[in-house]
């Protein structure tokens, strides 16, 4: 997935680890993942505004105090879920579906397409797997901000199985709404076998699959191997 680069910073913009969308999001912005000096340790390693509370930052690099150093870097994992979700939310819907089907292909082990801008049919996106059994996924992706309803379910499900008709094919159905469904649509999707994800969902298997994730590393003190010498006489 291509991040859009905003226009400013441009002595920094060739770096590889700047990143920034051309809406601005609230709480997220441009920050650099690699070490330097100068920089923010207060900012490690996003600069996301962090829940109030034990998961804040730790006020040195690395981080010195084990305990808090251990809770900031659970609670990391949190603030990027979110942060991706944010950004979902602020691409394209084309962009949308794409990230979706780069998601949607690790979870399944598959090779997926994404379908033309238009004249689609009504399917955003297919999935092709061979383990451990064949199976085909149709893909519709929703970036709306409220909830899909009952009608985008049916809709879904009428294109699929047209689609099946024409590819002599008994794909299944998944479903993905950034914000979620109302709870008739979510009747309707069980009663026809269709699987829904949430844009929470996709965040967080963007984040385990490191999608759109740069994983970075730093140290954090042993609390048990210096326990261990504590009680060296």
């Amino acid at each position: 997935m291509n991040i859009i680069r905003s226009d400013h910073m441009e002595d920094k913009l060739n770096h590889p680890f700047y990143f920034s969308t051309s809406r601005e999001i609230s709480g997220l912005s441009i920050q650099d993942l690699e070490y330097f000096p100068k920089i923010d340790a207060a900012s490690i390693p996003h600069r996301v505004l962090p829940t109030v509370g034990v998961g804040r930052r730790d006020t040195q690099y690395p981080l010195a105090n084990t305990t808090l150093g251990e809770i900031a870097v659970r609670h990391q994992m949190d603030v990027v879920s979110r942060s991706v979700f944010k950004l979902l939310g602020s691409i394209s819907h084309y962009a949308f579906e794409m990230i979706c089907i780069d998601v949607l292909e690790k979870v399944y082990s598959g090779n997926g397409i994404q379908t033309p801008r238009t004249n689609d049919g009504g399917i955003d996106g297919v999935i092709f797997c061979k383990s451990p059994y064949q199976q085909t996924y149709l893909i519709q992706a929703k970036q709306y901000t409220n909830p899909v309803g009952v009608s985008e379910i049916d809709e879904f499900i009428v294109d699929a199985e047209i689609w099946n008709e024409e590819h002599s094919d008994e794909a299944e159905l998944i479903f993905v709404a950034l914000n979620g469904y109302t709870q008739n649509a979510r009747d309707r999707a069980d009663d026809h076998g269709v699987c829904l994800f949430s844009g929470e969902q996709l965040a967080e298997f963007a984040l385990n699959f490191e999608i759109g994730i740069k994983p970075v590393s730093f140290p954090l003190l042993d609390r048990d191997y210096w326990r261990d010498l504590s009680n060296v006489n």
